[in-house]
């Protein structure tokens, strides 16, 4: 297994792999590659909330085969 680290800006080279899982029985709306899409850009138009957090997605393959792909928000901002 592999795990690669997608930012924002490389969002679209993840488009095949998410289409793979979407095609699975267990697929929502709310993990579809186009709600993320529109995630995606949302995150993109948000120039303050950019500087205290950061968005990576996280496909895990498995040989050539997508196993899941994880969006994660990390907030960069300590008390």
């Amino acid at each position: 297994m592999k795990v690669l680290e997608y930012t924002p800006k490389e969002f679209a080279q993840l488009e095949p792999y998410w289409r793979q899982l979407e095609i699975g029985k267990d697929m929502t709306a709310f993990q579809s590659y186009d709600w993320y899409c529109n995630v995606n850009r949302l995150y993109s138009l948000e120039h303050m909330k950019r500087l205290f957090r950061k968005w990576r997605y996280l496909l895990v393959l498995d040989g050539e085969t997508p196993i899941l792909i994880a969006p994660i928000s990390i907030i960069s901002v300590g008390f």
